[in-house]
């Protein structure tokens, strides 16, 4: 895998906010039109339920951040922090926090696919064709990094 230059970082970074807050806000049905469809058919799950409740004020900070290049398209690898925001500081609230941000170039989309330390690199390795229906909330902003 390859590191990612800082355009990409803080864009992924910013999708990974989006998912935050929608969490955040328990839209179940957001939540899953951002999910990949293998992890979705995989967890057997109609309508995700998150195990971690976040607040307003959640955010991510990556502390490491891979690529890794199929065809034309991309799989990032991110993992860092998700931080609670309140009147004493921050506090880390979950603290492996591991996702695959999966990017069609075809359709100018991406999904989400919830990963951990253990089988990041496995599922990396088993996809082998991206193909990710455009939805209201999963376009991907271009870059020039």
């Amino acid at each position: 895998m390859s590191k990612v230059g800082k355009i990409v970082l803080d864009n992924n970074v910013n999708y990974i906010n989006n998912y935050i807050s929608i969490l955040a806000k328990e839209n179940k049905e957001v939540a899953n039109n951002l999910l990949d469809d293998r992890y979705v058919k995989e967890n057997n799950i109609e309508l995700f339920d998150n195990i971690y409740k976040y607040s307003d004020m959640s955010s991510f900070e990556a502390n490491e951040m891979y690529y890794v290049q199929i065809r034309k398209d991309f799989i990032y690898y991110v993992k860092g922090n998700v931080y609670d925001i309140n009147h004493d500081g921050k506090e880390i609230i979950n603290e492996n926090f591991s996702i695959l941000i999966i990017h069609d170039t075809n359709t100018n989309s991406y999904s989400l696919y919830p990963v951990t330390d253990d089988n990041y690199s496995k599922i990396i390795n088993s996809i082998w064709n991206i193909k990710i229906n455009n939805n209201e909330y999963n376009k991907y902003i271009k870059t020039d990094d």
